[in-house]
């Protein structure tokens, strides 16, 4: 059986990356205060992140519509594929798995399924490249979801923002909590599965740091068997590989992945983060 996989943007696989997996990757967009709708697939991710620290207001976000999810999943059927598994950025941050279903729901067609990942970025990737590798070793597609299932109630994903400013420009946190925060040198831990959540609020950078290296070393400790780890960071590549030499006894392979301007613009740049995984 012929499996075509689609993912969306937010899972950040770089170009040639999606090549090798043969992946369908849908963007999300950036939508500027004049209105405009970008691609975030093209815009230049460092000039982006530059212009947000001198704006007042920040742009918004928005999923893919249906109809991209429609044109996708027909290119691939008329392409001779059997089943169409279709991983994507968690409901309760974004309304993309939703168009993805009505997309489905359009086609009317049971070789469409649409898998809620709970996460973005690298808790989103991890399922996206263990179903490539699933597929590739035979497995049905309903044993790949049942591992999928399993993947994303047992991972762990935390952000440390770096600075309380974009949460408060987004309408995150009020003007008043920013600026105490601020004074208080309070840095956010966020923890993402299905919606994010504040994780801790911790004093100072480098304790906030070790508090991501601390618990990802204990979630490690206790997992029954493989695992996925990985770094992540919005234009902090320097910290990010500090926080992957604290953790590098973990594993022999530990990768430092970028997030892009979607989910980088509700954080803000200079965050960082861990997330991992366990595998059946």
């Amino acid at each position: 059986m012929k499996v075509g996989l689609v993912t969306d943007g937010t899972s950040y696989f770089t170009p040639q990356e999606i090549k090798e997996l043969n992946l369908k990757v849908i963007p999300l967009k950036i939508i500027f205060p004049d209105g405009k709708s970008v691609n975030e697939d093209e815009l230049d991710w460092k000039e982006y992140f530059a212009s947000l620290k001198t704006t007042k207001i920040l742009p918004t976000t928005s999923q893919p519509s249906a109809g991209e999810f429609e044109i996708t999943y027909k290119e691939l059927l008329s392409q001779g594929v059997d089943r169409i598994l279709s991983i994507h950025i968690s409901a309760g941050i974004s309304g993309t798995v939703q168009s993805a279903l009505l997309a489905k729901n359009i086609l009317a067609s049971e070789n469409i399924d649409v898998f809620d990942s709970w996460y973005t970025s690298c808790g989103l990737r991890f399922q996206v490249e263990e179903a490539y590798n699933l597929l590739k070793e035979g497995l049905s597609v309903e044993d790949v979801i049942a591992h999928l299932d399993y993947m994303r109630d047992n991972t762990k994903l935390l952000f440390l923002v770096d600075t309380l400013e974009y949460l408060h420009k987004g309408g995150r946190i009020g003007g008043a909590q920013a600026l105490i925060g601020s004074m208080l040198q309070l840095k956010p831990i966020l923890s993402i599965k299905k919606v994010v959540e504040t994780y801790d609020k911790v004093r100072t950078k480098e304790k906030a740091i070790n508090r991501l290296v601390d618990d990802t070393k204990k979630g490690i400790k206790e997992a029954p068997g493989k695992f996925r780890l990985a770094v992540i960071h919005v234009q902090a590549f320097e910290v990010a590989n500090q926080i992957r030499e604290k953790l590098s006894g973990l594993s022999s392979e530990i990768p430092i992945w970028e997030v892009g301007p979607v989910v980088g613009t509700h954080v803000g740049p200079g965050t960082v983060g861990v997330g991992f995984t366990y595998l059946i």
